[in-house]
């Protein structure tokens, strides 16, 4: 996100105010003082918890579903987005 943003592209950030893990909770935060000195803009979604991704590029394409996307998510646990 922070190489998108140094290019020029707005980025929005949107988190869950209350994360169903701590440690998640936590380590999730811990990021978020570099990405605000690039501009990154991040909101937070009250409760409940909700683990859906949006990926929007231009308000063109798009892709939602529940995976992460990092090589476990997507390799071992068979996660996976819809396009719509």
């Amino acid at each position: 996100m922070v190489t998108i943003a140094l290019r020029g592209v707005e980025v929005f950030l949107v988190l869950s105010a209350l994360n169903n893990l701590p440690v998640v909770h936590r380590v999730t935060r811990s990021y978020l003082l570099e990405l605000l000195q690039q501009g990154i803009r991040v909101y937070y979604q009250p409760p409940p918890f909700v683990n859906t991704k949006l990926f929007l590029v231009d308000g063109i394409w798009s892709m939602v579903g529940p995976a992460n996307l990092d090589p476990r998510s997507l390799r071992l646990n068979f996660e996976g987005m819809c396009q719509p």
